[in-house]
């Protein structure tokens, strides 16, 4: 009997793609009137982001609450879209996702709403190399990373033996629960040497310099 293809999960900020939203918070704040950056900060990630993770507020009512909270008008609310956007750049290149791809199955267990992640996801490729039901992200699910539900979904959706995932993930509280369901797991650096240790993993050779000069 042939072995079964490994699953190769990724979470999707400082993995697959950058994390904007620090970046978004700090030009806010600069741009509004009042709040500094650090109480904007603490206020979203507190306040506003696990209602958002959890798909109860849509994009609409979360770009009329940041804007009104620092006081910026709501005809600008196109200029800080694109800015978001145009921050949310791919980590990974899509040859070295390609190569994965031919020796295991890929899948996105994430935090966030598919209209924040589905134009940056089809630029890095990934949506050409897997499914749709791979792709499980928190606000079409109502529980969100780390607790293990969001987990246990993508498990329902694909039954894998849990010896035979590897989870990558840039947030270590992520990788513990990846490890008490039974996972392998690594936490994504950032300067993306955890590509080493995948290719490792899939006992894949060094594809050499080629994969990193598509990201330039």
């Amino acid at each position: 009997m042939q072995d079964p293809r490994p699953l190769i999960v990724f979470d999707v900020p400082g993995v697959l793609l950058t994390d904007a939203m620090p970046r978004l918070l700090r030009a806010l704040a600069q741009r509004g009137v009042r709040w500094n950056e650090k109480a904007f900060s603490g206020w979203y990630y507190q306040e506003i982001e696990p209602v958002l993770m959890l798909g109860k507020m849509h994009m609409g009512e979360f770009w009329e609450t940041m804007l009104d909270n620092e006081g910026i008008p709501l005809a600008e609310t196109s200029i800080w879209e694109d800015y978001l956007r145009d921050a949310t750049l791919p980590l990974i290149a899509k040859s070295t996702l390609q190569r994965w791809s031919s020796v295991a199955d890929l899948a996105v267990v994430a935090n966030g709403l598919p209209e924040w992640w589905a134009v940056p996801l089809r630029e890095t490729g990934i949506n050409t190399l897997l499914p749709l039901r791979h792709i499980v992200l928190s606000a079409n699910y109502g529980s969100a990373l780390p607790e293990p539900d969001l987990f246990h979904t993508l498990i329902d959706l694909l039954p894998t033996d849990p010896d035979d995932v590897l989870f990558i993930s840039s947030d270590s509280t992520n990788c513990c629960t990846a490890e008490y369901i039974g996972w392998s797991w690594i936490l994504a650096d950032p300067e993306g040497t955890w590509s080493w240790e995948v290719d490792e993993y899939l006992n894949l050779e060094d594809p050499g310099l080629f994969d990193w000069l598509e990201l330039l």
